[in-house]
């Protein structure tokens, strides 16, 4: 035993010597590395995260990339904390085809080919593994359809409602989730014990899902269940889709998601009862369909609930499911992942955070709105150092994609272990405001039918429909080092403006400031804060105010 930990030690202190940064001459001709995030845009990116990539090179003769090489399904990237055990483990697995070890900056990562589903179990548990305080890593499955193909980001798709809107019937849904029945969906799923994506257990979720839904939401109109496979040859889990029709709009489906399976990093013998990791994201959507079924909502566009198979060994259903999507060049207005949302480690912190890496910003201010409108606020935003989850599948492949989460800097540890109970993450209270910013997302991105009279007749009393236009420009003035130019409607006679705080909704933490009125056309007035600077030039025929119209 003692050899064999000082040969390993010796190896690694090779291979970091001379291998802190290597890529296989098997595959030197098809790719390249990046460590340079203002270098990628012009790289033909296979896989990225944060300033990482890997990227396709042009082939000499022919001058095509050449990605016919991940064609058979095999290949996955790791990623590391920079001198974690992991990052050494890596180093010596075989079947690795790359490796850069990270810096004291910038994470590591590696792109490695299975041999077989023992080989990826192993890797997977080895990744997700906690030591020394470090973050759990990263597993990606990287195929041949790949970002070197469907990069090109997808047109947004509005919301039907503008989320600053609060029609009351959909006010009215924010107090019909319930922390019971949340619990009693993650009690049905960890009952099944571990549903890791190559056992029984794991096999039987998506019926089960399936069967648990039904329960609640089986009189829902034009309601379909869906099996897929996920990668065949990686992994028999299936994904589970279960879709709504919608009444009128075709324009592009909106996405609830969540994943079924569990993993242990730790003690792999034992059971991987996933209460917080996954069941809860699955729960979250059952109360939601439940909540449309009870209420016989509907909207104008396609909703469709995915639970994905195969998350913890690299996104394997997400990402397969998310590539037949851009082949089909079905467009999204919107995909919201539910993955742990169960855990706080103060019970009365029901704050929520937008994950800010691998999301739509645009998405991400959509929802920080929708807080606002309807939940009080209550959230933050920051980056996930460590893991990942299905949203990056659909953000990777150009689709609008978000994730709410718990505490990134103070998340549930007891993930990936025997210990991840309903009794360790079990804050239902946390679940429902997830629950109920979800189904904010729903009746404003899907549009919910029953509140359409009553949008109209607040977005013309709020004229929030495109008749406010501002602009924020430099004075130049030491005092006042901004001129705030306003166009609205002409029948405005008075324009104020305050500081403001997003945590205090939208209500102003200063003094109120008037706008001056400084001229009219048309039906259009403007108004601007007071600059001797900028009289003449706001009363031109047209300037810079003039493009507000």
């Amino acid at each position: 035993m003692k050899m064999l930990l000082l040969l390993l030690l010796v190896l690694w202190s090779s291979c970091n010597d001379n291998r802190e940064f290597f890529i296989d001459e098997s595959i030197r001709p098809f790719i390249g590395f990046s460590f340079d995030s203002n270098n990628m845009k012009a790289k033909n990116i296979l896989w990225k995260n944060a300033n990482a990539a890997i990227f396709a090179l042009k082939q000499k003769n022919s001058g095509v990339f050449d990605v016919s090489l991940f064609d058979n399904s095999a290949y996955f990237v790791l990623s590391f904390p920079f001198a974690s055990q992991a990052s050494q483990e890596v180093l010596l697995l075989p079947g690795l085809r790359g490796y850069y070890s990270g810096d004291a900056k910038n994470w590591g990562f590696a792109l490695w080919m299975m041999s077989d589903q023992e080989s990826l179990e192993r890797v997977a548990q080895l990744v997700h593994n906690h030591h020394d305080g470090f973050p759990c890593g990263r597993i990606e499955h990287l195929s041949g359809l790949s970002l070197a193909q469907n990069s090109s980001m997808q047109d947004r798709i509005k919301p039907i409602y503008d989320e600053h809107i609060k029609p009351p019937t959909i006010a009215a849904l924010m107090n019909l989730a319930s922390a019971a029945n949340l619990k009693g969906t993650v009690s049905s799923l960890v009952n099944q014990g571990t549903r890791g994506h190559t056992t029984s257990n794991g096999l039987a979720t998506p019926n089960l899902i399936q069967d648990l839904i039904e329960a609640v939401a089986a009189d829902i109109p034009g309601l379909e269940f869906s099996l897929l496979d996920s990668s065949p040859d990686i992994t028999s889990q299936k994904n589970l889709v279960v879709s709504i029709p919608g009444t009128t709009a075709d324009d592009g489906v909106v996405i609830v998601g969540a994943h079924m399976d569990t993993i242990l990093g730790r003690d792999p013998a034992g059971v991987a009862p996933g209460a917080d990791d996954d069941a809860s994201g699955i729960a979250v959507m059952v109360e939601l369909l439940r909540i449309i079924a009870e209420n016989d909502l509907k909207f104008s566009r396609r909703i469709e609930f995915h639970a994905y198979g195969a998350e913890e060994i690299g996104l394997v259903g997400s990402k397969a499911l998310a590539n037949s999507y851009k082949l089909e060049n079905k467009k999204i207005a919107g995909m919201l992942q539910f993955d742990m949302v169960s855990f706080t480690a103060d019970s009365d912190d029901l704050n929520i955070y937008l994950v800010s890496n691998n999301t739509s910003s645009v998405l991400r201010r959509s929802l920080k709105t929708l807080l606002l409108t309807y939940l009080d606020g209550g959230f933050s935003e920051l980056p996930l150092a460590g893991g990942t989850s299905d949203h990056k599948a659909w953000y990777d492949m150009g689709y609008p994609a978000v994730f709410p989460f718990e505490n990134p800097l103070a998340y549930n540890t007891r993930i990936h272990t025997s210990g991840d109970t309903i009794d360790n993450s079990g804050n239902f209270q946390l679940a429902v405001r997830f629950a109920n910013l979800g189904m904010a997302y729903l009746a404003h991105y899907a549009g919910l039918n029953s509140a359409a009279d009553e949008y109209e007749v607040r977005a013309q009393e709020e004229n929030l429909l495109d008749d406010i236009k501002i602009a924020i420009l430099p004075s130049h003035e030491p005092e006042n080092p901004w001129l705030f130019l306003t166009a609205t409607p002409q029948s405005i006679a008075k324009m104020e403006f305050c500081r403001v705080s997003e945590g205090n909704g939208y209500r102003c933490i200063g003094e109120l400031s008037p706008l001056e009125l400084t001229r009219k056309s048309e039906n259009r007035a403007f108004f601007a804060s007071r600059s001797e600077e900028h009289t003449s030039e706001l009363q031109s025929p047209c300037n810079l105010v003039c493009r507000l119209l």
